[in-house]
Order: C-alpha cells, then structure tokens, then sequence
C-alpha cells in the first residue's frame, strides 16, 4: 500500500526510526469507529480528499515515529511512538503528540482556504496568529508576548516590521 514511501530512516548516530504512514481513509475509518465508541455523532470526515492547486493529495501521512534501533541502549527501546500526528478532516496537520502522549503542538486552519495556517500553540502556551492578504500572503503575525509584526510584499524584497518599528528587509530574487 505504501509501495515507494519513506517509512524507515536511519541518523548518524546509527539510531532507526520506523514511520508509521496513514491514508485517508483510514483515518477516516478510525475516527466514525471513535465516534461510535464514544456514542457521538461523527463529524464528515471524508475518506479521500479533493485535488489541490498543486495536483491530487493521495491522502498519506506521517501518523508516527518510533525508534526501532538505538546503538547506545539497545535494551532501553520506548514502548510507545516518540510523536504521534493528528489531522483535520480535511488532511491537516492538527495536533502533535509527543512520547507521553501530551499535545506538544496544536495548529489552527482557515476554513475557506484549506491549508491555510492561521495560528499554532504549545503545549501550555499562547497561541501565534496569522492574518493573510488576498494572494494569501502572511501580512501580520501575533505572537503570544504581545509582540505584532507586519510583512509588506514589494518585488525583490520582503519587509518585516515589529511592533516596537524594528524593520527588516529580506531580499528575493527568482521567480513567483
């Protein structure tokens, strides 16, 4: 089924990693037989998902890391995935769990523009917005200390300004 994916790498230090890839649909069946366990009404969660600007989405996903191989303590294995992925129904990343299961990271989308990131938190944390411009540029980004910066789009350059008015000038070269 994931004839051709990556679902195992090896690091320098000669530690292996499995990764556990999912399809949409699977998710999709998981999360009705969730539903029904938990006597809720499922939400639509769709067992494919639509084509996208960039082409089709086939609907895979990392679903979870574990360490398989580890050098140094090859009798010291953990017992549960070091991060484990959630997704939206519409194929987003949503939730980040780390090895205790914790939500380390969570992340918000636009609903009329799949794909579109409109804040993310950790654990514990406040939340980092952002606003977007019709062409779908970040043109404002909040974050949790009170601190705003604003991104102002002009041909070869990218300038970000703080809400303290420090600037920086990013300079692009190349096409789109």
């Amino acid at each position: 089924e994931f004839a051709g994916e990556i679902t195992a790498v090896t690091d320098g230090a000669g530690r292996r990693f499995r990764l556990v890839l999912t399809t949409q649909a699977q998710r999709a069946e998981q999360h009705r037989q969730q539903a029904v366990s938990e006597a809720a009404s499922p939400l639509s969660f769709p067992d494919t998902l639509p084509a996208t600007a960039y082409g089709a989405d086939s609907g895979r996903r990392l679903a979870e890391v574990w360490l398989t191989h580890d050098p140094e303590y090859p009798d010291n294995l953990p017992a549960a995935p070091l991060a484990r992925y959630e997704y939206s129904p519409r194929g987003e990343l949503a939730v980040v769990y780390d090895r205790s299961g914790t939500a380390a990271r969570g992340f918000t989308y636009d609903p009329p523009h799949p794909g579109r990131m409109v804040a993310h938190r950790y654990a514990g944390r406040p939340e980092t917005g952002y606003r977007y411009d019709a062409a779908g540029r970040v043109v404002e980004q909040r974050n949790p200390a009170g601190l705003r910066y604003t991104y102002t789009y002009d041909r070869n350059t990218v300038t970000i300004t703080d809400s303290l008015n420090r600037r920086e000038v990013l300079h692009t070269e190349g096409e789109g």
